[in-house]
C-alpha cells in the first residue's frame, strides 16, 4: 500500500491511519529528536518493540521538498535475562510498512537464535 517512506502532510494522515488500525499508538516522546512517533510491542514479555518515527522538515523554511514528512523505522529489544538492549534502525525510504514489519520479526529471530537461546 505505502511504496514509500516519506510523505507530504497531507498523504501522512492516511499512513498513520493504516499504523493505529495495526495496533500501533502515538507516542510524543522523543527517542531521537523525532516530532513523534507510532509503536508497537510484538512478542509480550520477552518481546520487543516497534517504532515509525516521524519526522516534520517543513518547519525548516528551506526544506526543498514537497515530501517533507521523514519515517525512521526503529526495532528495540529492551534488557532481558540475557541481552542489555539491541535496536536496529533503518531509514531507507524504499521500504515498506509489512517489509519492516517482517524484516524486524526475521532480526529478533536471528537474535534469538545466535545470541539469546
Amino acid at each position: 500500500m505505502f511504496r514509500h517512506m516519506r510523505f507530504t502532510k497531507e498523504n501522512l494522515n492516511e499512513f498513520e491511519d493504516k499504523l493505529k488500525s495495526n495496533g500501533y499508538k502515538s507516542i510524543r516522546g522523543h527517542l531521537k529528536t523525532e516530532d513523534y512517533g507510532w509503536w508497537k510491542t510484538f512478542g509480550g514479555d520477552n518481546g520487543y518493540q516497534i517504532a515509525f518515527l516521524i519526522y516534520d522538515f517543513s518547519k525548516y523554511p528551506d526544506y526543498p521538498s514537497d515530501l517533507s514528512i521523514g519515517i525512521q523505522n526503529e526495532f528495540i529489544l529492551n534488557k532481558n535475562q540475557l541481552v542489555d538492549r539491541v535496536d536496529m534502525t533503518i531509514s531507507d525510504d524504499k521500504m515498506t510498512f509489512s517489509e519492516f514489519e517482517d524484516f524486524s520479526y526475521e532480526f529478533y529471530r536471528l537474535i534469538n537464535k545466535f545470541f539469546i537461546k
